[in-house]
């Protein structure tokens, strides 16, 4: 799971998210990271109010537009609207990926619970 995916994820779980005995909301600092992966991640809530766990498993998954009813030029248009928006992103981006910063995530990830503020502090 890319940076942007997880991010936009943790977003909508503030956004979103109820606890379900209490109704509360949560921020970053109520998250925790499980499991890391391409394609999957497992993120651990926990209610700031009740101290109610909740697990959230989260899966990226590829789709096969050829396969659906669009057109050529349709799937044309979908996908350099895809590529645009992340050459974008790209460009702007604050992050510079080097070594170092992969070793730290890997040290952060090591904790025994991440909370996904560890990983976005610089917003």
């Amino acid at each position: 799971m890319n940076y942007e995916a997880l991010k936009l994820l943790v977003k909508s779980l503030v956004w979103n998210f109820r606890c379900i005995p209490c109704s509360w909301t949560i921020t970053e600092k109520d998250i925790f990271l499980i499991s890391l992966d391409w394609q999957k991640i497992i993120l651990e809530v926990l209610c700031p109010t009740c101290s109610k766990k909740s697990l959230i498993k989260s899966e990226v998954m590829s789709v096969d537009l050829t396969k659906t009813n669009l057109s050529n030029e349709q799937i044309a248009m979908l996908k350099n609207t895809i590529e645009n928006s992340n050459s974008l992103k790209i460009k702007n981006s604050q992050w510079n990926i080097n070594d170092n910063l992969i070793v730290e995530l890997n040290k952060d990830l090591k904790k025994e619970k991440v909370s996904v503020t560890d990983l976005f502090d610089n917003d």
